[in-house]
C-alpha cells in the first residue's frame, strides 16, 4: 500500500507485519541488498545497500552499512537504525 508523505521523500509504504533486523542480520547485508528503512513520519523507505558492510573487533555490537535512497541521497543503517529487509 503506497501512501503520499509529507516529509522529503515522495512514494512510502507501510509494513505492518514484517519484523526489524537483528544485529546479526544487519551485519550479514551484503552490495546490492534492498531494505526498508523507516523515516522520521514513520513510513519504510525503500533503500539499496551500496557497499561493504563495517563491523568491529573491538566492539562486536557495533555496525555500519551505507546505503543509497533515490537519486542523491545516501547514508548509514547503523545497530540503532529500524531496518526491515525487502522480500
Amino acid at each position: 500500500m503506497k501512501r503520499k508523505c509529507g516529509a522529503k521523500h515522495s512514494n512510502s509504504i507501510a509494513l505492518k507485519d514484517s519484523r526489524a533486523l537483528t544485529l546479526n542480520q544487519k551485519k550479514k547485508l551484503k552490495y546490492g541488498d534492498e531494505v526498508y528503512l523507516e523515516g522520521n513520519c514513520g513510513h519504510f523507505l525503500r533503500a539499496r545497500v551500496n557497499g561493504k558492510t563495517k563491523t568491529w573487533k573491538r566492539t562486536p555490537e557495533k555496525v555500519k552499512v551505507p546505503f543509497k535512497y533515490g537519486l542523491y541521497q545516501h547514508g548509514y543503517i547503523d545497530e540503532q537504525s529500524k531496518v526491515r529487509k525487502a522480500k
